[in-house]
């Protein structure tokens, strides 16, 4: 079978069109080739990276959908749960105000994911203060809990790669330092 599309027409096939969007600027904007034999190369790599390990919106869209007989059973009103640790989340000023603990990633996992205390978030980190532009993303942990809660498990301290090389270590005065407003039972 052939597809024949109409040139410079971007509605006559537009998964071509979207697809050739995507590769041109997710990647052939930013690469140089030298030889066709090296595009070739490049391109089989970027393939490879395409369909293995680049987030596709459409199969996070899918993945939402794919519930089914989905009820809703009742409205939750802040405040109105059965235990502090469930129920629904007071608004993001609270977390705020509360200050966070680094917490173990085995404890969030087993334990904490279900608690409104707990949570898993995106941490971007400047790797050099002269060029802030130079920053790397990972996902860390962290509680807002009651100081007294029996799960929690503190986790490792934070480690920060730096410029030439360096690793700065966040020390444990820092979560004290988050939390010291609070009570044990806050």
């Amino acid at each position: 079978m052939e597809i024949k599309t109409v040139p410079y027409v971007s509605l006559s096939h537009p998964f071509v069109e979207r697809l050739i969007g995507t590769l041109r600027r997710e990647y052939l904007d930013r690469t140089l080739f030298w030889t066709t034999a090296d595009l070739e190369a490049k391109l089989l790599e970027f393939q490879h990276y395409y369909n293995h390990y680049r987030v596709h919106t459409a199969r996070e869209i899918a993945d939402l959908y794919r519930v089914s007989k989905l009820k809703l059973i009742a409205h939750g009103e802040p405040g109105t749960a059965t235990s502090l640790w469930h129920g629904v989340p007071p608004p993001l000023a609270v977390y705020r105000e509360r200050g966070h603990r680094r917490l173990a990633t085995t404890a969030y996992e087993s334990q904490c994911s279900s608690c409104i205390w707990g949570c898993a978030m995106a941490v971007e980190m400047i790797i050099d203060q002269w060029k802030p532009d130079r920053r790397r993303y990972r996902t860390e942990t962290f509680c807002y809990g009651p100081l007294s809660c029996s799960k929690y498990r503190p986790g490792p301290t934070r480690k920060v790669p730096g410029r030439s090389g360096m690793t700065y270590e966040e020390q444990d005065w820092v979560d004290q330092d988050a939390t010291s407003h609070r009570g044990p039972d806050e």
